[in-house]
């Protein structure tokens, strides 16, 4: 029976390749160079419907390494949906699908979607909307791809070193010469931003040292993970990113609460880490380096312009705001109010987004789209935080330390997007959907052991 499931899902990935390869011979008549594009991607369809948990690490990869390539996203996103969906039926499927799973969540991923989705109606540029709307339901079926390829915790540990080899990768491009033509002096990397590229080192770090902690018995991976760890770190100093700091701290801080076991040494490791990032900035960092952390007035008038012009804005629309992604386009509208702004530029000569998901969020899709995303959020953390209380501490070690380390993870992005403008990004966006997917695991372990095919009572299993 397994055998001819298998079957079928390979048939399908290969239909899927028969279609990509009419596609690729009908576009290179018109475009040859997407053409191409295609054609180096048809390698990756075969790898999403057999292993479907490297399809996404590869995505993930591809989110550091070629942050900006829209359609290429879109493209890779409904793949690995469609392997999502396919894995998922009920003909293939092993186990409990995410909807049966985790219904209260879906609810809420479904409704912040439509709001979101309703937001077009009222926005003032609506192909503006529309474009930012489909970007966060692309976001949201991360849920789905992400809870169907975690079967196991090798799926897990390929997703998780995904994200922190390509946080690693990100700084390396940038140590060895990577173009800086937007932020001079600070390291970028393959991201194009310092705090964006600061906020994934906070997380790559966190991730590199869980994938250390349980790749033990495998010295090559966990030398691997302890290279991507030291490169987080320097790079995360070269940044130059206030956020990224406040990110570390609230990683730091996150990490004595949820860690379960060895409290102690974390907390010591805790406040070393502190302390080695205050000497370097204090004591050994060039001066520019410490007027930029320390005394750069001019590196935060922008921000909090914005988020002036954010919190005027909500005051304006408290319910439903100005709909999805209009942030920049109205700012302009909210700039001559009562109280003073330092730095307009952002308003006006180039109109940015707010600077921090929560007040754009408010300021986009009032307080209903806050609410629905913040339980959303609010849901999968708490999914993570379950995972790292499991029953059987010894038997789930790594499990566990692989759920704290994404919880943790996940803390330090919330933190730096006080500070950025990171609600696209797919990154925390797949630290959210790993959340369920953990805990999943975690409760069918207990279920199902490891050489069998039936379920027995998880009284047996344990």
């Amino acid at each position: 029976m397994l055998a001819r499931l298998d079957l079928v899902r390979w048939w399908v990935g290969f239909a899927a390749l028969g279609l990509v390869a009419v596609a690729v011979g009908f576009t290179s008549v018109g475009d040859p160079a997407l053409a191409l594009e295609l054609a180096l991607g048809l390698p990756f369809v075969l790898i999403v419907f057999s292993d479907l948990a490297v399809g996404v690490g590869l995505f993930v990869l591809s989110q550091f390494l070629l942050p900006n390539t829209g359609a290429l996203a879109k493209v890779t996103g409904l793949l690995l949906l469609a392997a999502a969906l396919v894995r998922a039926s009920p003909h293939l499927r092993r186990r409990a699908d995410l909807v049966t799973d985790q219904p209260i969540l879906c609810g809420l991923v479904a409704i912040s979607v439509v709001w979101v989705a309703l937001s077009i109606s009222w926005a003032a540029d609506g192909s503006t909307a529309a474009s930012n709307a489909l970007r966060y339901a692309q976001n949201a079926t991360l849920f789905v791809i992400v809870f169907a390829a975690v079967r196991n915790e090798r799926d897990a540990k390929v997703i998780l070193g995904a994200f922190a080899l390509g946080a690693a990768l990100s700084a390396a491009y940038g140590f060895v010469g990577g173009a800086n033509l937007t932020q001079p002096g600070r390291l970028v990397g393959a991201t194009g931003e310092a705090n964006e590229l600061a906020t994934y080192l906070v997380a790559g770090l966190v991730l590199s040292i869980g994938l250390a902690v349980t790749s033990r018995k495998v010295p090559p991976l966990m030398l691997g993970a302890s290279f991507c760890a030291a490169a987080c770190v320097l790079g995360l100093a070269l940044t130059l990113s206030r956020a990224g700091l406040v990110a570390l701290l609230g990683a730091l801080i996150a990490s004595t609460v949820v860690v379960r076991r060895h409290r102690g040494v974390i907390t010591l490791a805790a406040v070393l880490a502190a302390a080695g990032f205050a000497v370097y900035f204090l004591a050994l960092a060039p001066p520019q380096a410490r007027q930029r952390i320390f005394s750069d007035p001019s590196g935060t008038s922008g921000r909090t312009a914005l988020w002036t012009v954010a919190r005027r804005m909500i005051e304006a629309h408290p319910v439903d705001g100005v709909g999805i992604g209009n942030f920049p386009l109205r700012s302009v509208d909210f700039l001559v109010r009562p109280g003073v702004l330092h730095n307009d530029s952002y308003v006006v000569v180039e109109p940015l987004e707010a600077h921090n998901i929560y007040l754009q969020l408010l300021a986009e899709t009032g307080i209903v789209g806050f609410l629905l995303f913040a339980a959303v959020v609010a849901t999968a953390l708490r999914c993570g935080w379950q995972t790292t209380r499991g029953r059987a501490p010894e038997r789930d070690h790594d499990l566990m330390v692989l759920a704290e380390v994404t919880l943790v993870a996940t803390v330090a992005v919330l933190v730096a997007n006080f500070f950025a403008p990171g609600l696209f990004d797919k990154q925390m966006w797949l630290l959210f959907a790993l959340g369920p997917a953990l805990w999943s695991l975690a409760r069918e372990r207990h279920a199902w052991p490891s050489d069998a095919r039936t379920p027995v009572p998880a009284a047996a299993a344990s």
